[in-house]
């Protein structure tokens, strides 16, 4: 059983090296690069990740090829992190480029878990990939059971 996320192939060199290693074309044309670079309003494309059984595993295929600079946590940090937001919120990840996550929760979060997850998102110094800041960030939380993060 696998899971489906977005992810987004930026020129990043590291996503390039995951995908060259890890991304595989279909006889169907499943998947496809035309050359061109993924930029923020480019939705990407879904990969099927048939080995995996929860989102959160993504970061052990990742393992070097995602996070560890500036203030990103490591793969292996979040990986604890998405698999305890799993548990915590039903929290899976949805979309993920070099240097986002974003994760669908699996239901309505309370005022006061929203806060406690905004507040882990400060710790993790993970600013709203959508923009406005973290007021924004718990509006979309409320009205989309989503949560889009980054870091620079």
């Amino acid at each position: 059983m696998g899971k489906k996320i977005r992810v987004n192939a930026s020129n990043e060199p590291a996503m390039f090296q995951f995908f060259k290693q890890y991304v595989h074309q279909t006889d169907k044309n499943e998947f496809y690069c035309d050359g061109e670079y993924a930029y923020p309003d480019n939705p990407g494309v879904e990969v099927d990740f048939q080995n995996i059984q929860h989102t959160y595993e993504l970061f052990l295929l990742l393992g070097n090829y995602w996070g560890g600079w500036n203030s990103t946590p490591t793969s292996n940090e979040m990986y604890n992190v998405a698999k305890e937001w799993e548990s915590r919120f039903a929290a899976e990840i949805i979309e993920m480029s070099y240097d986002s996550v974003g994760f669908r929760f699996g239901r309505v979060l309370p005022d006061a878990e929203t806060d406690d997850l905004i507040n882990e998102c400060k710790n993790l110094y993970a600013n709203a990939n959508r923009g406005g800041g973290y007021e924004e960030m718990k509006k979309i939380i409320k009205e989309k059971s989503e949560l889009h993060i980054w870091w620079d």
